[in-house]
């Protein structure tokens, strides 16, 4: 039963957070109707409560959960994707002072954008259970250390529909088709830059010539459409693990190549005409690509109160490397640079291995761009077309057939 606290207002009677690690135990929480807050949340379906915590606990115990390095790793990669190798290009509509000052402010922005929306989601499990009983907002990132363990420990966390159901009173679902089209963008980029990699290292090598970009994008449909079977974060971690290596390496001949040789002999900007400022602001926005996988990557991850730390240590790591690679890239290029610094590099083997490098790096980061709208529409289709009690065959086969379907649009 709920407690009463000496002003006579109900507070919830949680022994797990008293002690987390030994408790067997819990209260029933209170009803909703009783939560004091600033706002009167509605329900949220992925919050389990005293009435479903026995199975909530079995399908979380059922489910690989992500550990920090993984979180990383996916942080990174879901960040730096084809928008990193036009940073050079983004530098020269705004200038090299200019675009390098941007690109900071930018990443920070991004950073407290990707901080604050897991905040929200956190605030909203706190205001739906009863434990934040402040008024005032909380300075914290994340709730205390008891909260969170008690959260993670019923499986106590929403997703993104969940967070725009509590934002929006109506017409969430705009939100959930601009995020989808979003990350559908980012995955036609990925598709047709790896194409257009591939014949030009084909053209250059001599092999293969015949074919063109289309072919070479129904051929990726291959190898893609498997790779998107991969049903949870923790075992694509592999993938982006190799994908993080292999842009890795191509960064790093890229940036080798960059201080080797003379530099470009054009102008450089610190400055850029104002009518070029706008094309900056949009490629270094499309650069920070990864506030959609934001939401997942905490979801899915087993310490939920180290994200704030990978969260700022993974954004440092993507907006020093976009600097790194924006700067050399205009020094070395100038006025020349191409909208994907890779086609800027002359004929040579170094520079087909790195072409080579960057779509491989870019083709293996195309699972992880899909998950998103993959877990917006997977649960609802499912409902739709399967009935409530169905065989787990046909389940994983409607789950394959769903994932093929999409690749293929």
């Amino acid at each position: 039963m709920p407690a009463m606290d000496t002003e006579g207002n109900f507070r919830p009677c949680i022994n797990a957070v008293e002690n987390v690690e030994n408790a067997t135990d819990r209260s029933p929480l209170l009803p909703r109707n009783q939560i004091s807050g600033r706002r009167n949340f509605r329900p949220i379906p992925n919050l389990h409560t005293e009435n479903n915590v026995e199975g909530s606990e079995n399908r979380l115990e059922g489910k690989k959960k992500t550990s920090d390095a993984g979180t990383l790793l996916h942080l990174v990669k879901g960040n730096v994707g084809t928008g990193i190798l036009a940073m050079a290009m983004a530098l020269s509509n705004f200038g090299l002072v200019a675009g390098a000052i941007g690109i900071c402010v930018l990443g920070s922005c991004c950073t407290y954008c990707m901080k604050l929306l897991v905040y929200c989601s956190q605030m909203a499990v706190d205001e739906q259970t009863g434990r934040n009983q402040s008024p005032e907002p909380q300075t914290e990132s994340v709730p205390s250390s008891a909260n969170a363990a008690v959260r993670a420990d019923q499986g106590m966390q929403i997703n993104y529909q969940d967070s725009e159901n509590q934002a929006f009173e109506e017409n969430s679902y705009i939100v959930n088709a601009l995020l989808i089209l979003t990350q559908f963008g980012f995955c036609c980029v990925y598709l047709l830059f790896v194409g257009q990699s591939l014949r030009e290292v084909f053209l250059n090598t001599k092999f293969l010539t015949s074919l063109n970009t289309t072919a070479i994008m129904a051929l990726e449909l291959l190898v893609m459409i498997p790779l998107n079977f991969i049903p949870d974060l923790d075992t694509l971690t592999v993938v982006s693990t190799t994908a993080v290596c292999l842009q890795s390496v191509g960064l790093l001949m890229m940036f080798v190549d960059f201080c080797s040789g003379p530099l470009s002999d054009s102008y450089i900007l610190y400055l850029a005409p104002a009518w070029k400022w706008p094309l900056f602001f949009g490629t270094a926005m499309f650069s920070f690509e990864g506030i959609g996988v934001i939401l997942p990557l905490e979801m899915e991850m087993k310490n939920k109160r180290n994200f704030p730390r990978i969260l700022y240590g993974g954004m440092t790591i993507v907006t020093c490397m976009y600097l790194l690679i924006g700067i050399g890239g205009y020094l070395k290029y100038g006025a020349d640079v191409k909208p994907s610094i890779t086609f800027n590099l002359p004929a040579g083997c170094t520079s087909e291995l790195i072409r080579s490098l960057f779509a491989l790096a870019i083709f293996l980061s195309y699972p992880l761009q899909m998950y998103v709208p993959l877990s917006f529409v997977m649960p609802y289709l499912k409902g739709i077309f399967l009935p409530e009690r169905r065989n787990r065959w046909v389940e994983r086969a409607a789950d394959w057939l769903i994932r093929a379907t999409f690749v293929l649009i």
